[in-house]
């Protein structure tokens, strides 16, 4: 996969995950103080995720966040990777 694509699987795998958080009825900062207990503002850690910045982006999505948002709404890890992993690699055959 080249930067793009990775870049384009973050952003699918934070619309999957905002969509969960709202399903769930959790706010930003209710599920920031969630996965991020210790942060002084986790809000703003959540935002960070999927906001533009100031230079056009949002923050990539680490491993280690990744697996705390999906712990925090119980959601499996491996079944959404293959959800959108799946239908990336069909896009490109």
């Amino acid at each position: 996969m080249n930067e793009e694509k990775i870049v384009e699987f973050e952003r699918r795998i934070m619309d999957e995950l905002e969509d969960r958080r709202k399903s769930l009825g959790l706010s930003e900062t209710a599920l920031g103080q969630m996965v991020y207990p210790d942060e002084p503002n986790p809000r703003q850690r959540i935002q960070a995720l999927r906001i533009k910045r100031g230079h056009g982006k949002p923050q990539r999505l680490r491993l280690g966040d990744y697996m705390a948002l999906c712990r925090a709404m119980k959601v499996d890890a491996g079944k959404l990777i293959w959800k959108i992993e799946g239908p990336m690699f069909e896009e490109e055959a």
